[in-house]
């Protein structure tokens, strides 16, 4: 297991690894399927407008072959600290705006704390951020991804 799935792996609802199969985890209620992808943040950009704030990256690869009902983005800055994307599957592999582009086997790309206007395929993404805490909650109450749809 990856760092990711390892963090994953105790939430409520999450049932065994499956290591080698299509998706990473099943997820009861609903028996939804699960899929966790994560990464260090590639790099950062110095802002320039403002003294110390930095701008990092992360990319995520190999999205496309993999079937799940959410994925579960982990991204870790370069002061060691996780953030947490999910996102249903319609909205992973929509055509517009396409989050996943489809370079490196379907891609997705992030940047945390952005110094220009948000691209929309950047917004849709920003808007599926959420905490540890509620990304917990959600498995705990059996309502995987119910943060992130309240607050469409």
């Amino acid at each position: 297991m990856n760092q990711g799935e390892k963090l994953i792996a105790g939430f409520p609802g999450m049932g065994k690894h499956h290591p080698q199969g299509p998706f990473d985890f099943p997820f009861t209620p609903g028996d939804l399927r699960v899929e966790v992808k994560f990464r260090n943040a590639n790099f950062f950009f110095n802002n320039g407008q403002v003294d110390g704030e930095t701008t990092e990256q992360f990319i995520w690869t190999k999205i496309a072959a993999r079937q799940f009902d959410w994925l579960i983005l982990i991204g870790v800055d370069l002061g060691g600290v996780p953030h947490y994307w999910i996102s249903p599957d319609r909205v992973v592999r929509s055509r517009y705006p396409r989050i996943m582009t489809p370079s490196d086997g379907g891609k997705i790309t992030c940047i945390l704390n952005p110094f220009r206007p948000l691209r929309p395929r950047a917004q849709v993404i920003n808007a599926h951020k959420l905490t540890y805490e509620e990304l917990y909650a959600d498995c705990q109450n059996g309502r995987l991804g119910y943060t992130v749809i309240r607050r469409s």
